[in-house]
């Protein structure tokens, strides 16, 4: 994993408020594609610790 790969998987990872692609894109200055696969790609490597909430349109942290 490249290092600003590993940031924006740190990032999502210690997140406590909800968020969305759009609040990855405007941190980091990625694409809408490239928060997308990062999104995707941290929930493989840890699933249960968010969800989406299609309602919402946001990540919520599971459990709190």
């Amino acid at each position: 994993m490249r290092w600003a790969e590993k940031k924006r998987m740190e990032w999502i990872g210690h997140r406590r408020a909800p968020f969305n692609r759009a609040d990855l894109q405007n941190e980091f200055g990625i694409s809408t594609p490239q928060a997308s696969m990062d999104i995707n790609k941290f929930m493989k490597l840890w699933p249960n610790t968010w969800e989406y909430n299609p309602s919402k349109k946001i990540y919520e942290r599971i459990g709190g």
